[in-house]
């Protein structure tokens, strides 16, 4: 005998999937307000602190947050890493004079002259054609005239 469809016994029901959370994705923090409070942390000596919002703008590609990197391990007294931190930054910007300014002042402080002089040169060419009142990207408030005499003085 072949049974009718209508007297079949209903099918048992199918559990329904238990809803999963959405996973919220916290959104990223801007790596110029993670550079901002680095620089107001470093500034109140809070340095572990400033170091750890640096990397974490370091790590979102920003040349300024490796200059900033650099000078906290040349405080700490680490020259190597400072100069890893600049040679970083100088990879992401070519351009950026400060940080060929101040790679030539920590090459020199390790008797590295030949190379010092290199970077001398190369921030001096990224400044050729800005105009002396022209603003640098940096760490400090700094025209592109006052940085070109520091450097022809020999005081980068």
């Amino acid at each position: 005998p072949t049974s009718n469809p209508a007297t079949l016994p209903p099918a048992p029901a199918q559990p329904q999937p238990t809803p999963q959370p959405t996973p919220t994705s916290t959104p990223a923090v801007r790596p110029e307000a993670l550079l901002a409070e680095a620089q107001a942390l470093a500034d109140q000596g809070r340095l572990d602190q400033a170091e750890k919002l640096a990397s974490q703008a370091a790590a979102q590609l920003q040349p300024v947050a490796f200059l900033l990197l650099s000078v906290l391990r040349e405080t700490r007294g680490d020259l190597v890493g400072a100069v890893e931190a600049l040679r970083k930054a100088l990879y992401l910007s070519p351009q950026l004079a400060q940080g060929h300014a101040h790679l030539s002042s920590l090459l020199r402080r390790q008797g590295r002259t030949e190379e010092a002089a290199r970077s001398r040169n190369n921030a001096l060419e990224a400044l050729r054609a800005l105009p002396d009142d022209a603003q640098l990207p940096g760490l400090a408030p700094m025209t592109a005239g006052a940085l070109r005499d520091a450097l022809k003085r020999g005081l980068s």
